[in-house]
C-alpha cells in the first residue's frame, strides 16, 4: 500500500516477509526464519570431520611471530588465569577470524598495525600495518517506535518483519535499508545494549554492568513494561552503506581488557543527508489504510 516493491538483484535471496503491499527479499544470512552465524554454516555440517580439531574456552591472546611469520598463538585455556603458546609446524597456516571488533584487537596486540599507536603502548612493531583497526562500518538505525491499537501476538508477527531494500512512491532508497519490526526482543536486548559501554574496565565488566544488567531486565520484564514493548512496531531506516568510517584502538597492552571502539557514527555530513532524504518513507508508511487500521 505504501508502494513499497522489491528491487534487489535476483538469486542468492530469501524472502522474509510477504504480507499487505509489502514484498520485498534481501540478501542475508538466514536458513527458513533464523539468522545463521558462519559456526551453524561452515562448521557443524563438518563436526564429525576426522581432520577438524576443536578447542572450546580457548581465549585468544596473541599471535606469537618470528622472523614475520606467526609460529605460534598464544591462548588462555578455560577459567586458568595462566597462558600457553600453541606451536605451529613449519607449513601451518593461520586464518585470524575474531570479527570486526576482536581481529583488530589482536593483531594489535601482536605488534601489526599503526607504528605510532603501537609505540604509544611499548608494544614491538612486527608489521607497520595503518589499516589495522581503521575503516570500522556499521549500519546506525534510525527507528521510530509506534503503539498499536490491536492487540498484538506472536502470530501477528512471527519475530520477523519486513527488513530490506525497497521502492518507494518512485524512488529508490540508496544506501538505506526500510525495517518494519516488531519489538518482543527488546526486553532481551535491552539489559546487553544499555551496559555495553561499561565493559571495559574490570570493574565494570565484572560488577557494574553484571548488576545493572539485573536492574534493567527487572524492569524491562515488569508487565506494564513488557505490555506496551508487546505492543509497539518499530519502523526505521537502516544505514546500510555508511561514509563514516570509525577506528578499534588498544585501551592497554592487557588482552582481557576490551578494545577501544569509536563506531564514528555520522561523523560523514553525507550519512545525515541520506536519513533526512529519506526519512518522509517512515511518514509514507504510517499513513497507509492498513497501518491506520493497526
Amino acid at each position: 500500500q505504501a508502494g513499497i516493491r522489491d528491487v534487489t538483484a535476483p538469486g542468492g535471496v530469501a524472502t522474509l516477509y510477504v504480507q499487505e503491499g509489502l514484498d520485498t527479499a534481501v540478501r542475508c544470512s538466514k536458513r527458513g526464519a533464523s539468522r545463521i552465524s558462519p559456526w551453524t554454516a561452515f562448521i557443524q555440517p563438518i563436526l564429525g570431520n576426522t581432520r577438524l580439531k576443536i578447542r572450546d574456552r580457548c581465549a585468544v591472546r596473541r599471535l606469537v611471530i618470528e622472523q614475520g611469520r606467526v609460529t605460534g598463538i598464544e591462548v588462555r585455556i578455560g577459567g586458568d588465569k595462566r597462558t600457553r603458546v600453541v606451536q605451529l609446524g613449519p607449513k601451518a597456516e593461520v586464518i585470524l577470524c575474531a570479527g570486526a571488533l576482536i581481529s583488530p584487537k589482536i593483531l594489535l596486540l601482536s605488534g601489526i598495525g599503526p607504528e605510532a599507536h603501537l609505540a604509544s603502548l611499548a608494544i614491538p612493531v612486527q608489521a607497520n600495518n595503518p589499516g589495522v583497526g581503521t575503516g570500522l562500518q556499521d549500519h546506525l538505525l534510525l527507528v521510530t517506535a509506534n503503539l498499536c491499537r490491536k492487540k498484538l501476538d506472536a502470530s501477528d508477527t512471527n519475530g520477523l518483519g519486513f527488513h530490506g531494500f525497497a521502492h518507494v512512491e518512485g524512488r529508490r532508497l540508496r544506501g538505506v535499508q526500510l525495517l518494519i519490526k516488531d519489538t518482543w526482543d527488546v526486553p532481551d536486548m535491552a539489559p546487553e545494549v544499555l551496559t555495553a559501554p561499561l565493559s571495559g574496565g574490570w570493574i565494570g565488566r565484572n560488577i557494574l554492568r553484571p548488576v545493572l544488567k539485573t536492574v534493567i531486565k527487572g524492569v524491562m520484564f515488569l508487565p506494564p513494561v513488557k505490555n506496551l514493548v508487546r505492543q509497539s512496531v518499530g519502523i526505521g531506516l537502516a544505514l546500510t552503506d555508511p561514509y563514516s568510517r570509525g577506528t578499534i584502538r588498544l585501551a592497554s597492552t592487557d588482552p582481557d581488557d576490551a578494545p577501544l571502539i569509536d563506531p564514528g557514527y555520522l561523523s560523514d555530513e553525507r550519512d545525515l543527508q541520506v536519513l533526512e532524504e529519506h526519512f518522509d518513507v517512515l511518514h509514507t508508511v504510517r499513513e497507509t489504510k492498513k497501518a491506520q487500521e493497526w
